[in-house]
């Protein structure tokens, strides 16, 4: 079956091969409005980071919600819940599997977004093998011991990347477009899809066939309140946050040049760019862990000490804070004053006490 939006795809490649014959980089980045950042006004190096064990093995990602930390590992149950004040109260949520209230593809709680109705805490899950979207009752989950779902969303895009639920039949999502050399971004309404046209510059963004897609890869947080899409690629060094009316688009770059996707894909794989580790959006601000390794270096001995940038919603540095120890994955404890950090590769797990009087909430 020919996909519905496969002559917008056919006009975007069109779209691209003119702008690559004018010179121009290929660059996934709103290129009218870039700010380059080079200095953050506030810098802090932590140090005297305090080892601790929340009793959970194998994890490779987390997330600190309200009193709890929500660690998401290969278990059978892919979400293991641990109180932060009694490690001993642990909850198993999100049995993996085919069957009825299972999960074949499991959202990682850092990009998931956690919010309050009433007096419950709920979060929206996609399983992009399932095509099916889920709202979870976080809180009546930890209340009876197992998982509380519905099912929201049915016979959604496949692939895709990153999926969000707006409300009333909405939802914006992105996917890979037919030859595997790109992203798409597009919205459902009422189950009918079609593609922003302010977002036609950073969706014309291709790789040449065979070469690794993984370039054009970006985490992908929603701040709700503010209708804001923030994507942080991995592999390259440059932030996008627009919002889904088109009113707001930017690009952040590091530095004083953006990652070119014509030059990165024609090196070798080894020698890649890992830029970005991690991101948690929060109500005021925005952070995410800089790793500044290449594959090879990221996998064979760490050469960086990682970094945890701050930004806020238009986009303007807040903060730089430096790490002395590796980690692949963070968040803040602001009600206690703690940062706590974790790294996969070791299965090791600290907390750093915050500077006094730091809270960017």
């Amino acid at each position: 079956m020919r996909h519905p939006l496969s002559k917008t795809f056919s006009f975007l490649v069109l779209f691209l091969a003119l702008a690559s014959c004018s010179g121009r980089g290929n660059y996934m980045a709103f290129t009218d409005n870039v700010v380059y950042v080079e200095e953050f006004p506030e810098k802090y190096s932590l140090t005297d980071a305090e080892e601790v064990n929340m009793g959970v093995i194998g994890a490779y990602d987390f997330r600190i919600v309200d009193s709890v930390m929500v660690f998401i590992t290969m278990d059978a149950y892919a979400w293991k819940v641990v109180s932060l004040y009694d490690t001993s109260k642990t909850y198993n949520l999100l049995r993996k599997g085919n069957g009825p209230g299972e999960l074949l593809s499991v959202s990682t709680p850092s990009q998931v977004e956690f919010y309050e109705d009433g007096d419950e805490i709920y979060c929206d899950l996609f399983d992009t093998n399932k095509r099916e979207m889920y709202r979870l009752n976080f809180s009546e989950s930890l209340r009876k011991g197992q998982t509380e779902m519905e099912t929201i969303g049915e016979m959604l895009p496949y692939p895709s990347m990153a999926m969000v639920y707006l409300g009333d039949s909405t939802y914006f999502y992105k996917t890979l477009v037919d030859n595997m050399t790109g992203y798409i971004r597009s919205m459902i309404v009422d189950g009918e899809s079609s593609t922003p046209e302010w977002l036609t510059e950073i969706n014309s963004v291709r790789v040449d066939p065979g070469k690794d897609f993984n370039l054009l890869s970006a985490m992908t947080g929603y701040n709700r309140s503010r209708n804001m899409v923030v994507e942080i690629p991995v592999m390259l060094n440059n932030i996008n946050l627009y919002t889904l009316d088109g009113s707001f688009r930017k690009t952040v770059n590091l530095g004083k040049k953006m990652s070119d996707i014509g030059k990165l894909q024609e090196l070798p794989m080894a020698a890649q760019p890992y830029s970005f580790g991690t991101s948690r959006l929060y109500d005021g601000f925005f952070a995410s862990l800089y790793l500044g390794e290449t594959a090879y270096t990221y996998e064979l001995g760490r050469t960086q000490m990682p970094h945890i940038y701050c930004f806020d919603y238009e986009g303007n540095p807040l903060a730089d804070i430096l790490l002395d120890e590796q980690v692949t994955s963070f968040d803040f404890d602001f009600e206690n004053g703690w940062l706590y950090v974790l790294d996969l590769l070791t299965d090791r797990m600290w907390r750093y006490a915050l500077p006094e009087g730091f809270d960017l909430r």
